[in-house]
């Protein structure tokens, strides 16, 4: 996951053998009254496998509560209520 939210922008990859990849574009930005919560809307989505690369229609947005960040770590829980806990790869 790539989070730049100077430029907006929320990138999820999930990478395959072979090459291949599952990759969701998105949106992405703070809410202004509430610091800790943030919405995200999906803008583009591919995927692929071998040589064969598909766009896939984006569906879905919604908004994320950041409950701890440090250099390492972020945990936060989603508008469904799971709980996400991340760590700094590379």
């Amino acid at each position: 996951q790539t989070i730049d939210v100077p430029r907006g922008t929320l990138t999820n990859v999930i990478e395959f053998e072979e090459g291949g990849f599952l990759r969701v574009g998105s949106t992405i930005s703070p809410d202004a009254e509430r610091g800790e919560r943030f919405s995200f809307s999906f803008d583009s989505c591919a995927v692929r496998w071998r040589s064969l690369e598909l766009p896939l229609p984006p569906v879905g947005r919604g908004w994320g509560e950041l409950l701890y960040l440090d250099d390492e770590l972020r945990v936060q829980r989603d508008v469904r209520g799971d709980l996400l806990v991340a760590t700094r790869v590379g």
